[in-house]
């Protein structure tokens, strides 16, 4: 009679292992889906080089029958960047969060089983107990405090700076400069396929009589037919001797000396200033991003404190630093911003 209940107990723990692995796939999933696209959004990668999702991404246009009252054109509801950014930005969110939940609930129910079954298994080291044996290791190397700490404690408070933070902080920094890199090399690209028109030099007409030198030889001449001269004067002649047409308007005097405009040449930004607007302009796009994962609350339910396995201060404490830098990406777009305009002079 105790071989079916062990029996049954093993096949419980098999589809509870596979249960767990499925969701540990899903957060995977979810999570690298969001994250790639989340650090690839801004480069030229995901702007230019990807044609085919480029093209994919153009079929998600969420049109809009009706028709602007103020331009008179109808304008699509969503274009396809925006439908794609909701798309992964969303479905990758709630794959994490219902992993995470997942996973909360497998190891809910583990810890009451173990608590019911005592300490009989106590000696059997599972794949699980040196993952956990891992990740206490993993957290007590990350919770170090980076010296000085005396510095640290006096800016940032009683926890000073751990290797985890300063390893986010650098992670976002890293994110920020090779965003700044990829949109301004993007700038630069289109500038050298689409070089500025060269610089036409306009020489003055040559003077009233004055030699022109000629390195062609003359045509050679035709005894049969008139000379050139003679032939044009005959022409005129007959023009000026034929009556002109009943109704017909008189032909407009021209001015001999007059000679027409040539058109405006095309002006073109110098390529350093150029690169000076681009980078006030994509200070504020980076900050949508950060402005994006601002936007996400931090509850004391929040599926990150399961995932992770972290205290709320620690969430609310990076949520906070989050605010400053996007603060100081926004700073950083006014200032530049401002300096364009002192330089034209606004």
């Amino acid at each position: 009679m105790s071989i079916a209940p062990a029996h049954w107990a093993k096949a419980q723990q098999r589809a509870k292992c596979l249960a767990a692995a499925a969701l540990w796939l899903l957060v995977a999933c979810g999570s690298t889906a969001f994250l790639f696209f989340y650090a690839t959004t801004p480069t030229r990668w995901y702007q230019v080089r990807a044609t085919e999702l480029i093209a994919w991404r153009n079929t998600l246009i969420l049109p809009y029958t009706f028709a602007n009252g103020t331009t008179g054109r109808t304008t699509p509801l969503l274009s396809g960047g925006i439908s794609f950014l909701v798309m992964w930005q969303w479905c990758g969110t709630l794959a994490v969060a219902l992993g995470a939940a997942g996973i909360l609930w497998i190891a809910s129910s583990n810890q009451v089983s173990s608590a019911q079954s005592g300490n009989k298994n106590n000696k059997q080291r599972t794949a699980g107990y040196y993952l956990r044996q891992a990740a206490i290791r993993t957290r007590r190397v990350l919770a170090y405090r980076v010296p000085p700490r005396g510095l640290w404690h006096a800016l940032l408070g009683p926890g000073g700076l751990s290797l985890q933070d300063l390893l986010l902080i650098l992670l976002w920094v890293g994110l920020h400069i090779m965003w700044m890199h990829e949109m301004t090399m993007r700038v630069l690209d289109n500038r050298r396929a689409n070089p500025p028109p060269p610089k036409v030099t306009l020489r003055p007409p040559p003077a009233v009589g004055a030699k022109t030198v000629t390195t062609a030889a003359p045509p050679p001449f035709n005894v049969s037919r008139p000379p050139p001269q003679v032939a044009t004067r005959h022409l005129l002649q007959a023009a000026a001797a034929a009556p002109p047409p009943a109704g017909a308007a008189l032909p407009p005097k021209v001015n001999a000396t007059a000679t027409p405009k040539p058109p405006p040449p095309r002006t073109v930004k110098p390529l350093p200033f150029v690169v000076q607007d681009n980078v006030a302009k994509y200070y504020g796009w980076v900050g949508r991003l950060d402005i994006l994962l601002l936007y996400f609350p931090v509850p004391r339910c929040n599926f990150l404190h399961w995932l992770l396995d972290s205290d709320f201060p620690t969430l609310i404490k990076y949520h906070r630093w989050l605010g400053y830098g996007t603060i100081l990406v926004y700073s950083l777009h006014g200032i530049t911003y401002m300096g364009t305009w002192v330089r034209d002079g606004m």
